[in-house]
This record gives C-alpha cells, structure tokens and sequence, in this order.
C-alpha cells in the first residue's frame, strides 16, 4: 500500500490503497 498520495485522492473514491492520484481523480475506482 503506497500512502504517496495527497487526500484529495482517496477523499473523493474511499481508498487510498493503490496511492494512484492521477487513476483515483482521473477515471475513479479503475484499480479496485
């Protein structure tokens, strides 16, 4: 579990675990 990522990015989705900013913000829960 990379924790690289700023709050924004597991705030908007609910998991932090991937750390992936640009997935999470961009195109939501794709790596779940």
């Amino acid at each position: 579990m990379k924790k690289h990522a700023p709050p924004l990015a597991f705030a908007g989705t609910g998991r932090e675990d991937e750390g992936m900013i640009v997935d999470k913000v961009d195109h939501g829960p794709i790596a779940s």
